[in-house]
């Protein structure tokens, strides 16, 4: 809040409407009131709410006047704000910071000083948990979800890497879980604000102190932590080791009494592996591994630890699929033969699926015994057609024996007397009754020499005899001696 020295009109404007004068920052009466709620940044940013504080100052939740839009102001402390020197780093770091546009990583809307030499950050507010509280509340994170996270912080770094800038601060604090798109932990990377330019357009020690320490020292690299100059994104990528190693352990692998003890840990002591009675595969363990090699060079890029975990995720989540799957199957097919429940309902879908079984079973017999049936009745036709012009061995015998002339024979060239006999030939029919017919009458008209007998079929009131036609074929061939007991049949003409 601030106060007009003249007509003591208080509100949050620079100049007091009233009167024109520069109006003063009121001194809260109570000392546990932030002075900067209420004060409005260039009548540009309105501080509403103490979001939180950092090693470099505060965050507020603010609404951008022009815009009535909800905002994140983070500024600088106020002992660090009056340097020279750190405002020429926040304002280099400021434009750095404003440059990335990863999905991943928090955007930076504007910044500037105010009149009372006030740095500050407007960024765009994020609604989501920091994720060292999520640890704090549920402990060790699953494997997919330690990759997927590793995964999204490892590609904003990748952006910040290609422009030259190292986080230098990457912890829990700094990485924002947000549910967006019913995906509730959508990573932002937080606090760019203290990175460093590695563009060489200055010295490091006149921008950093050369032997100031910023960071936190439990995830700091051992080239941090020895304030070393030589300060590469290899850094960034061992602060990501740490925070995976703590997503899925629950611990930090350097402890000490002090923060001086840890980061001595981190500079002369070994990585610890993973606890061995975490069901973690061997190439996240490996991969852990390298993220905390004590040298850079030995560490992979960002670029290739989002890569990795990604495939490291998709295979696991490919690999528990395929084992539902095969649990599933095995508890389907483990009961061989269905048995009636002796108790309440089974579990799951298994009641079904046995009762379906026979019930399939059933089908394929009806079908097998349909089949052999159409089988059987097409092979007694197929008997039933080809011997049907055969007469029975009885009927045959049954009929009279009537020897054929051998005199006909030379007749039957003549084909003139042929012709009297019948205007109209008729194809030969077989007599319809087996029974002995009467004796045939002689015909009416000529015949050619010697007449042959002719079966004669018997009509409603009396049999018509009927002469038999001419032969103009030739002699009929002697029937073989095993079938002399047979006649031919012979045609009949009507």
């Amino acid at each position: 809040m601030r106060v007009c020295p003249d007509c003591d009109r208080r509100g949050a404007d620079e100049i007091c409407p009233e009167c024109g004068t520069r109006t003063l920052i009121e001194a809260p009466s109570d000392p546990g009131i932030d002075p900067l709620i209420g004060r409005a940044f260039e009548n540009r940013y309105r501080l509403d709410a103490l979001i939180g504080r950092g090693g470099m100052g505060a965050v507020y939740k603010a609404t951008q006047i022009t815009m009535n839009k909800v905002v994140a102001v983070k500024v600088l402390k106020p002992e660090l704000a009056a340097s020279t020197e750190a405002a020429k780093r926040f304002h280099r770091e400021a434009r750095a910071a404003s440059a990335l546009s990863h999905p991943h990583t928090i955007r930076v809307i504007d910044f500037g000083q105010t009149p009372e030499r006030e740095l500050y950050l407007a960024m765009e507010f994020l609604d989501g948990r920091p994720l060292a509280e999520v640890m704090s509340a549920e402990g060790r994170l699953p494997l997919d979800r330690t990759l997927k996270i590793a995964a999204e912080i490892a590609s904003s770094l990748v952006e910040a890497h290609e422009r030259g800038l190292v986080h230098r601060d990457l912890k829990p604090e700094n990485v924002i879980l947000q549910d967006v798109a019913n995906d509730p932990d959508f990573v932002k990377v937080l606090d760019f604000g203290i990175a460093k330019f590695l563009t060489g357009s200055s010295g490091d020690s006149a921008v950093t102190r050369t032997g100031a320490v910023i960071g936190t020292p439990q995830y700091m690299a051992p080239e941090q932590a020895r304030a070393s100059r030589a300060l590469t994104t290899a850094s960034d990528v061992y602060s990501l080791g740490v925070v995976m190693y703590e997503m899925l352990s629950g611990l930090t692998p350097f402890t000490g009494d002090s923060p001086v003890d840890v980061l001595m840990a981190h500079v002369t002591d070994p990585a610890p592996p993973l606890p061995s009675d975490l069901d973690v595969p061997d190439d996240v363990r490996a991969l852990v591994a390298r993220l905390l090699a004590k040298e850079p060079e030995h560490r992979p890029s960002a670029a290739e630890v989002a890569r990795e975990c990604e495939a490291i995720r998709e295979r696991e989540r490919a690999l528990s699929f395929l084992a539902t799957a095969g649990a599933r199957t095995a508890a389907v097919g483990e009961p061989s033969t269905p048995t009636p429940p002796t108790g309440g309902p089974p579990d799951g879908g298994t009641e079904s699926v046995e009762l379906e079984l026979p019930r399939s079973r059933g089908r394929s017999a009806l079908f097998v015994l349909a089949g052999g049936l159409m089988l059987v009745t097409a092979a007694v036709l197929l008997a039933v057609w080809l011997t049907h012009d055969v007469p029975p061995p009885e009927t045959a015998a049954a009929r009279p024996v009537t020897p054929e002339p051998a005199a006909a024979a030379p007749a039957a060239p003549e084909p003139a007397a042929a012709s009297p006999a019948s205007p109209e030939a008729t194809p030969p029919t077989p007599a319809p009754s087996p029974a002995p017919s009467p004796a045939p009458k002689p015909a009416s008209t000529p015949t050619v020499e010697t007449p042959a007998p002719a079966v004669a079929t018997p009509k409603a009131s009396e049999p018509a005899p009927k002469a038999a036609p001419a032969r103009v074929k030739g002699p009929k061939p002697t029937a073989p001696a095993t079938r002399s007991a047979v006649p031919e049949r012979t045609p009949a003409v009507w």
